[in-house]
């Protein structure tokens, strides 16, 4: 059976080395509340939890930027996707009459911020119901999407 004594001392060595509490705690089996309590006086060990600390916090940052590049990258492909079967469709939609006039109250009267939905104010009635035509037919908005 290890004694106190040698899991400190083996816990001091692996701090000094720059392992952090849950490294430590992993390797020898010492609960990190134990370790903290071991290490909180030394001035060595707060100034090695500042920089592992630093160290961690420059890795989320460099994992942000990963993730944010492999999003973006996606992003692309999506919208190509999207600009190919637009192109696909365009010549038969552009002699459907409720396309023409759904794009052009779009254009009139919907909402031009890039907040992610289609959307068209107006008060006539009849007008939305066109609208409302052109989300359901051309654009196949399931109804559960319709406001």
């Amino acid at each position: 059976m290890i004694r106190q004594k040698d899991l400190l001392v083996k816990a001091t060595k692996l701090r000094r080395l720059g392992k952090s509490y849950l490294q430590i705690s992993q390797k020898l089996g010492v609960p990190k509340s134990t370790l903290s309590f071991w290490f909180s006086k030394n001035k060595w060990s707060q100034q090695l939890s500042r920089k592992l600390i630093l160290k961690k916090r420059e890795e989320d940052t460099n994992r942000l930027i990963k993730i944010n590049k492999k999003r973006h990258i996606l992003t692309l492909i999506r919208y190509d996707r999207f600009r190919t079967e637009a192109t696909k469709s365009f010549p038969a939609l552009s002699k459907n009459p409720l396309f023409l006039i759904g794009l052009s109250l779009y254009w009139g009267e919907g909402e031009k911020r890039d907040s992610g939905r289609v959307s068209v104010i107006n008060t006539d009635v009849s007008l939305m119901k066109t609208v409302v035509n052109f989300y359901r037919k051309i654009l196949k908005v399931s109804e559960d999407k319709l406001r």
